[in-house]
């Protein structure tokens, strides 16, 4: 069973005239609580906000549409690499800034595979300049423009998992048992912020169980990387929910 509360507040301006009446909503915001399950875990939306990577990935294809120019008309060498450096350094800026918002963003195979085509051309960059290597710049050229579509499409679905997570008061002194992680790999058991345990399950997806603090107040927290659509069940994921709420639930008691 779901315990939850509700509230909604619709403030309204109604203006009427005769011959032309009209309703103008001024502003309306719901706002739903926290939902807590009988095992004593809290579900949350997951905090991201993408506008900031967004913003720089478009500044960053500015640089790539010159490098694209460079490449296909041959002309202002001396440029070549300034304008290369400059993509891939505002590519990697973007990049840094989207999947940092996500603990474990960085377990996501698509993520894996951009970051190992960015260190290629990251590679390819330095070594045409360090060694000389006037020409093969057009190596370090496709390598810079592959990295776009990657980048996007990795990109693209990190912000679309908007699927809830959830979270259980923790307290710092208690390691979170192994038995109760089965086939998860274990980074920490003791209480960090952080990423402390994760795993893939069936689909692919990546469940993470990471440590945070809100003022005075420890917490595991439990996401899986996905949309609303497709997150899994908790009795998918190989975590114990009950055992653990029981368990944090007791050390509490202790203290």
């Amino acid at each position: 069973m779901l315990l939850e509360t509700f509230a909604c507040a619709i403030p309204l301006r109604i203006r009427s005239k005769r011959g032309n009446d009209y309703w103008e909503i001024a502003s309306r915001r719901c706002v739903s609580s926290e939902v807590t399950t009988q095992d004593g875990w809290v579900s949350y939306p997951p905090e991201s906000d993408f506008s900031i990577t967004l913003f720089l990935f478009a500044w960053a294809l500015m640089p790539v549409g010159f490098m694209c120019m460079l490449l296909a008309f041959h002309r202002y060498e001396v440029y070549r690499f300034a304008v290369a450096a400059t993509s891939l350094a505002l590519l990697l800026l973007a990049y840094i800034s989207g999947i940092t918002q996500r603990v474990g963003a960085f377990r996501d195979r698509k993520v894996q595979l951009t970051i190992g085509v960015l260190s290629l051309a990251t590679l390819s960059v330095v070594g045409v300049w360090f060694f000389d290597l006037e020409q093969w710049w057009w190596l370090s050229y496709g390598l810079v423009i592959g990295c776009v579509p990657m980048m996007y499409v990795s990109l693209d679905a990190l912000s679309g998992c908007n699927a809830d997570g959830w979270k259980l008061a923790w307290p710092v002194a208690t390691h979170v048992p192994e038995a109760h992680l089965s086939s998860w790999r274990i980074l920490s058991a003791r209480w960090k912020t952080g990423l402390m345990a994760w795993t893939y399950l069936a689909d692919g997806q990546v469940a993470v169980l990471f440590g945070a603090k809100d003022g005075d107040v420890t917490s595991l927290c439990y996401e899986v990387l996905c949309s609303t659509e497709n997150q899994p069940k908790k009795a998918a994921t190989g975590l114990n929910f009950a055992e653990m709420s029981g368990l944090g639930t007791a050390q509490f008691g202790e203290e």
